[in-house]
């Protein structure tokens, strides 16, 4: 697959952020973003993503600031903490590509403060590699060849969203997808990602709610331990209608489903995500489960019930959920 991960920031608060990223010295979660909330860093802050390790990457993420005051790096690649090739937004508003700290290139745009723009970093990481810079869909920094590899793997395995300046910046509406598979594979665009919510009962309802629906157990923006589903029965799949996405046409490149979970009890604990799509259910990879919460998460490229691409149509009638596996 193509399609790695993305976040809306809206379907999470501050405290939960390291239930989804695997660091984070974010300000926080905030209401100011292009389509509800978003992500803001402040000075030297930082909030990382590890996934596996690839050579090309393609990024799309809403970005906004308050000041040029300084250089400031706002995303990488990186390999195991080091950065390999990142895009830095220079004190004249123009963005350079830079291997580790090396300069490959630099745009003759510029962005200004207070205003957003989706950028969006594409890199094959090689002693031969190549990068390429879009804005608001155009090239800033056109396919551009040359070293892009900073440590001794042709490859990254974190994605890394920055501040450095002393003042704010401003994240939203972030993509990642890989080079490989038929889909998803090169730049996406400018795009919104849409946070849907439970919103009715679905097919199978087998886990126990803590008070009410189930589905009404599950259903906050902001994750919560006051009402939940739980169960200690293996192979008990649960599942809930989804909102709508809030739009009538479009491209819809992807889906990912989310689960926040954890375990109560002594004792080990697994659970897949659950999608259902064309009155068949599919699951995605077994995840151990800790005492703490952690966003067990599965994308889709195309619609597995028939391996097409989604639609909106498709999008509002599936069911989205959990399986317990042990």
């Amino acid at each position: 697959m193509a399609f790695r991960f993305c976040d809306s920031f809206d379907h999470y608060a501050t405290a939960d952020i390291t239930n989804k990223w695997n660091t984070s010295s974010a300000t926080g979660i905030v209401g100011s973003g292009r389509n509800g909330n978003c992500l803001q860093l402040d000075y030297n802050q930082i909030i990382s993503k590890t996934l596996d390790a690839q050579a090309t990457w393609i990024v799309g993420i809403a970005f906004k600031t308050t000041s040029l005051a300084s250089e400031n790096l706002i995303l990488s690649l990186r390999d195991a903490g080091t950065n390999q090739c990142s895009v830095r937004v220079n004190t004249d508003g123009t963005l350079s590509v830079l291997r580790g700290s090396t300069v490959l290139a630099t745009s003759i745009l510029a962005i200004s403060i207070n205003t957003w723009y989706y950028i969006e970093f594409k890199v094959t990481i090689a002693d031969a590699g190549t990068y390429q810079v879009r804005v608001n869909g155009v090239d800033w920094i056109a396919s551009g060849s040359g070293d892009t590899q900073a440590t001794a793997n042709a490859s990254a395995n974190q994605i890394a969203l920055y501040q450095a300046g002393s003042y704010s910046s401003y994240f939203d509406d972030l993509y990642v997808c890989d080079g490989t598979g038929a889909s998803n594979n090169n730049f996406l665009g400018d795009v919104r990602v849409d946070a849907l919510l439970p919103s009715g009962a679905g097919t199978t309802t087998a886990w126990t709610p803590s008070t009410g629906a189930n589905y009404t157990c599950v259903d906050e923006a902001a994750p919560n331990d006051t009402d939940y589903v739980e169960s200690a029965t293996a192979n008990q799949v649960d599942t809930y209608a989804m909102g709508n996405l809030p739009y009538a046409a479009g491209s819809v490149f992807a889906v990912q489903v989310v689960d926040m979970a954890r375990k109560t009890d002594a004792g080990a604990r697994s659970i897949q995500t659950a999608v259902r799509s064309g009155a068949s259910d599919y699951y995605g990879s077994t995840v151990s489960l800790g005492d703490t919460y952690v966003a067990v998460m599965k994308q889709y490229d195309t619609d597995p019930a028939d391996s097409a691409a989604w639609t909106v149509t498709k999008v509002n009638a599936l069911e989205a959920g959990i399986k317990l596996i042990a």
